[in-house]
């Protein structure tokens, strides 16, 4: 692999990258990303920007996931784009975040589902989040060359319906309530 340059910025005391990429529109421009603590940031902010730019599956995980969120961000609506980063950013990015996209296998995966399934969910939100993870591998694989979803080979986890609900009849109800203390009540 060839080595990446990074600049000293002798003013700040800062490191930068500048390189040269080819956009969507094959146009060649010129990037510029200044206040890295360290070389090796800038090093890595100039790899991660190419690969993101080549439609590279060795870009991080947490690079598709900015990718994939911005593609979604004019189709789905402001609400369920709230919810899908809240998912994204709570239980799916802590753990595959970091790791290279082309190198998550379904046993990453399996991991993530036991630690999932450790937290106590409700098992259609457990569904929902498994969905998200899924979603992001297909999108992947779509459009940025993944072989295969290894959310998909690890299998889903979770409930498509919740349970039956119980609900009280009126007389049901009306029988319990006396059992209920009665509480003064509270004034300020």
């Amino acid at each position: 692999m060839m080595s990446l340059p990074a600049y000293k910025d002798t003013e700040r005391k800062t490191w930068y990258a500048k390189f040269y990429y080819t956009d969507w529109k094959g146009q060649r421009r010129q990037k510029k990303k200044r206040g890295f603590a360290r070389e090796k940031d800038a090093k890595e902010y100039e790899r991660e920007f190419l690969a993101k730019m080549a439609q590279n599956c060795g870009m991080a995980f947490s690079s598709l996931v900015e990718l994939y969120l911005a593609d979604m961000e004019n189709r789905l609506r402001a609400s369920t784009m709230e919810n899908k980063r809240f998912i994204i950013e709570g239980r799916v990015l802590p753990f595959f975040g970091k790791l290279a996209l082309n190198e998550i296998t379904p046993a990453h995966v399996r991991s993530w589902q036991s630690e999932i399934l450790g937290c106590e969910l409700a098992p259609t939100y457990v569904k929902t989040i498994h969905n998200q993870l899924s979603a992001i591998f297909n999108y992947a694989c779509r459009y940025y060359g993944l072989d295969a979803n290894p959310a998909r080979a690890a299998g889903s986890i979770g409930k498509k319906n919740a349970d039956a609900m119980m609900f009280w009849t009126v007389e049901q109800f009306n029988a319990f309530q006396p059992a209920v203390p009665k509480y003064p009540a509270r004034v300020g």
